[in-house]
């Protein structure tokens, strides 16, 4: 592992940067807020890297949001396979960044999904804004 490659991330220790990457992301519900809506994400991107050091590319995600939880609430949002463009980095904490495609029709505004890290002492967690201005949070697994 080279000194820049340890400095740049701590989850990818590769000396030289892939050309490409597939992200796999698989998102939980918040389920230490009671009574809160629950956010579930899941997709796989696929990227390139740019010249910045960063990734860019396609994939598709899917959302589903429970009011009050999954067993007691019922779907009050839920879109299966959003094409999305996708900007993804790692340089100081794996982040994607993902926004519906040009012409898709969605009630997505933006996913900020963030890899969690349980040692955090505040942890940041990840978040879906919708067109209608509502947010929801989860906590998000990035695998690359």
């Amino acid at each position: 592992m080279s000194v820049g490659a340890f400095f740049l991330s701590p989850y990818n220790t590769d000396a030289a940067p892939q050309k490409k990457k597939v992200v796999t992301v698989q998102c939980s519900p918040l389920f230490s807020r009671a009574g809160g809506n629950f956010a579930t994400v899941t997709g796989k991107i696929s990227l390139k890297l740019i010249n910045n050091g960063a990734y860019v590319g396609q994939g598709n995600l899917s959302i589903s949001v429970s009011q009050g939880g999954i067993r007691n609430g019922g779907i009050i949002l839920e879109e299966k396979d959003i094409p999305v463009e996708a900007y993804f980095d790692d340089i100081l904490l794996p982040t994607l960044q993902a926004v519906p495609a040009r012409g898709v029709n969605s009630k997505i505004s933006t996913f900020f999904l963030f890899q969690k890290n349980p040692e955090a002492e505040k942890p940041l967690y990840s978040r879906i804004e919708t067109k209608d201005n509502e947010v929801y949070e989860t906590d998000c697994e990035l695998k690359y």
